[in-house]
């Protein structure tokens, strides 16, 4: 019995893996009949399955989300690099939803 739930845990963290990739923001934009946001990013994203690797997008729903367009617009005003956690599997759409954000500093 421990040994069946050790290998579903040890599943279930291959399926639903978690990482974080620095990125350059291209292009911010907003859709205004989808209610979402979205950055276009260099290098592509390798972290989810998500179809569409070059691009990153969120609802734009709550405070914190509207918090990640002002970072994002930040980044691409000012040449700075974004930290981004994604998890494999968290889609909109084809695209990745990015799950924690820094502005970098350098």
């Amino acid at each position: 019995m421990k040994c069946l739930l050790l290998c579903l845990i040890l599943m279930s963290g291959i399926v639903h893996s978690t990482g974080t990739q620095e990125f350059a923001v291209l292009n911010v934009g907003a859709v205004r009949s989808g209610g979402y946001a979205f950055i276009d990013i260099s290098p592509d994203q390798s972290v989810s399955d998500c179809t569409r690797k070059n691009q990153l997008r969120w609802e734009l729903v709550t405070d914190t989300d509207k918090a990640i367009l002002s970072l994002a617009i930040a980044a691409q005003t000012t040449g700075k690099k974004m930290l981004i956690s994604l998890l494999d599997g968290d889609c909109l759409g084809d695209a990745a939803r990015p799950n924690v954000v820094y502005l970098l500093g350098q």
